[in-house]
């Protein structure tokens, strides 16, 4: 899977990327609750927002803009005392008062999806020219939305929201699986004498699976390593070598210097190893 770079922090945000970052969402209820998780994000990271939106689901009534749209200050008070919640008291006005405005777009036979996708460019895979990233079209759905009664949706939190319900298609582009290939000289060599430290007769080596990949932490996608880093990038190679008819599975970070992330145990199975 290719994700760009903010997709790649950690688990909760690369299965955000994997599953709903940029897949259509038309429907009124859908849009609704990504408008009010995008106000609550404003100043925030979307992490945070994604970790709490399970509360905030439970809070606002999974989000039903009807049910919404009747809280009153009792239900405000019950919001502001949760401390599972994000817990400004604008953004969560700013909430009750969208689904307010959903519910009197229905009322006027409009639908929130359908007025949303309306806004959609010629070519939605242009992107942005400007930073933060806004358009034409954001500000000109920014502008209706207000018409029509709605808060906290300004031009740049628009633009996130047409990228993440599919109205901009800026999802990268998935490239097939690279084949399998002999790591370079330098790799192989370390390798192989790594191989030949373990006992494993580098003669015995029969296929070579080299493939380049970018871990997200500095324990190159080893989990019993115990080095989780976070902080930049990681680009290497992965290497699945078939000797002595088992495979070992090595990763490079930055340097020819192999770490053997799991071996062969003398019983057939795998096990983890420094």
């Amino acid at each position: 899977m290719t994700r760009p770079a903010w997709a790649e922090r950690n688990d909760l945000l690369r299965d955000y990327y994997d599953t709903e970052w940029g897949f259509p969402v038309r429907d009124a209820a859908g849009v609704y609750e990504r408008i009010a998780l995008e106000g609550f994000q404003a100043g925030l990271s979307w992490e945070t927002v994604l970790r709490k939106r399970p509360a905030l689901r439970e809070a606002f009534a999974g989000f039903d803009p009807a049910a919404v749209a009747r809280f009153d200050d009792a239900d405000m008070g019950r919001l502001l005392g949760d401390p599972r919640l994000i817990r400004n008291e604008r953004k969560i006005r700013a909430a009750v008062t969208n689904a307010r405005a959903t519910v009197a777009l229905a009322e006027a036979g409009d639908d929130l999806g359908a007025l949303v996708w309306s806004f959609r460019p010629a070519d939605p895979a242009a992107p942005a020219d400007v930073t933060p990233s806004r358009s034409p079209e954001s500000a000109a759905l920014s502008d209706e939305l207000k018409r029509r009664g709605f808060v906290f949706v300004g031009p740049v939190t628009l633009y996130a929201l047409m990228e993440a319900i599919g109205v901009l298609e800026h999802r990268l582009p998935q490239q097939p699986p690279a084949a399998p290939s002999v790591p370079p000289p330098a790799k192989r060599d370390a390798i192989l004498a790594d191989l030949a430290g373990r006992g494993v007769d580098p003669a015995s080596v029969t296929a070579w699976d080299a493939r380049a990949v970018t871990w997200s932490d500095g324990s190159l996608g080893c989990p019993e390593a115990g080095v989780r880093y976070t902080q930049a990038l990681v680009p290497g190679l992965r290497v699945v070598v078939t000797a002595d008819g088992r495979s070992y599975d090595y990763r490079f970070g930055r340097s020819d210097t192999p770490r053997l992330c799991t071996a062969p145990s003398p019983g057939g199975g795998t096990s983890a190893t420094g």
